[in-house]
């Protein structure tokens, strides 16, 4: 979509229109984080309001764009952001992509300023039931209608030779399988951390010591966390899949609220 002569995608535009309506950008720092490098993103930002943005990808070394308005960095460059610098912190496709989520959430704690705001949105990995970003590129690609595995049946494999055979026994070639499990096993992309490991990470607290409770409601699961200096509340928005003997196998090693999330939000306020 346009924005005053900036093409975005459809739903980073939809976000950021979002994102401005519920925060405001006007005036404010603002630090975006996305998996695609795309500076016209950050630029848009700006084009709403905001007086500085920080860009923060993984390809970015460190640059300025825009008369130094505009700053892309990486997440191990996060340490040229002064303490307490930025008001808002938004993260689109993020949580999913982080391996060392502790340094992670520490650098966001770090940089916002006192009464600012984050809100890091992600599609767990590993727990989704099709589990998102497992594709052989090009071929198959892992919606519900191409996906040669059921719902939650890829978590229900052990290792790449198991899910190897498994997929030689759906009718998938011989280095089409072997592609599809050494990506799944042997790449770094795919991260195995649960929305239950991504929440602890960020609160520093097991689930049961959710300050406001686990609440379940039509819109989704909340849970609520009261730190020094900070209030977190994590969103799960449940998906629309039917439970079957796959997802009862992976509730043996998995818990059930993650295997049922399909959209993770972290809102972050420091007090």
């Amino acid at each position: 979509m346009n924005l005053d002569g900036i093409v975005l995608q459809n739903y980073i535009y939809h976000f950021l229109r979002e994102m401005d309506n519920n925060y405001s950008f006007a005036g404010k720092t603002v630090m975006f984080l996305h998996t695609t490098p795309v500076l016209d993103n950050s630029r848009a930002i700006l084009k709403l309001g905001a007086e500085k943005v920080y860009f923060v990808n993984a390809e970015f070394k460190h640059q300025t764009e825009e008369n130094g308005k505009i700053t892309a960095l990486n997440e191990k460059t996060l340490n040229l952001i002064e303490d307490n610098s930025v008001d808002l912190i938004l993260g689109l496709e993020i949580l999913e992509h982080i391996n060392n989520l502790k340094n992670f959430f520490s650098e966001i704690k770090r940089v916002l300023k006192k009464g600012g705001k984050a809100e890091l949105r992600g599609y767990p990995v590993w727990t989704n039931p099709l589990g998102h970003h497992i594709w052989l590129t090009g071929k198959y690609i892992y919606y519900e209608d191409t996906n040669p595995f059921k719902p939650w049946e890829h978590l229900t494999y052990s290792d790449k030779t198991e899910t190897r055979n498994a997929l030689l026994q759906k009718g998938i070639n011989e280095d089409d399988a072997y592609e599809i499990a050494r990506w799944i096993y042997d790449k770094t992309e795919i991260s195995r951390h649960t929305p239950t490991e991504i929440i602890k990470a960020a609160t520093n607290r097991n689930r049961e010591k959710a300050d406001g409770g686990i609440n379940y409601t039509r819109y989704g699961i909340f849970e609520e966390y009261k730190l020094k200096n900070f209030a977190i509340t994590a969103k799960r928005t449940c998906n629309r899949f039917k439970e079957n003997e796959f997802f009862e196998l992976a509730k043996e090693k998995y818990n059930e609220d993650d295997l049922k999330t399909d959209v993770l939000t972290i809102t972050l306020s420091k007090e």
